[in-house]
């Protein structure tokens, strides 16, 4: 839409003041890429949490959607952080650190 010949505009006056602003300028195009009907397979992450007592935590993951487990991978631990490997997908994870 950007070669047409209207412009819609927001105007705004509050205080004597007067504000336009172009919606069409930030207009972007959206495309769909993939079938939102089914999920993606999960890819997997490593994920560095710091600030944590690294050696003596316990570490899982849970699926809110299904309440199954996750499997979750420590690969490496120090004082202060961890770093696990957890596959994701497109719908939330829940890292437990305990």
């Amino acid at each position: 839409m950007r070669g047409s010949a209207h412009t819609n505009s927001i105007n705004l006056k509050e205080d004597g003041m007067s504000m336009e602003k172009n919606v069409m300028s930030d207009a972007v195009a959206n495309v769909m890429t993939r079938d939102l009907l089914y999920d993606l397979p999960p890819e997997r992450f490593q994920l560095t949490i710091a600030g944590i007592a690294g050696l003596g935590t316990a570490v899982s993951a849970v699926d809110p959607l299904t309440g199954g487990g996750v499997a979750v991978t420590v690969l490496s631990r120090t004082t202060d952080r961890i770093v696990v490997d957890v596959p994701l997908t497109d719908s939330p994870r829940i890292l437990v650190l305990g």
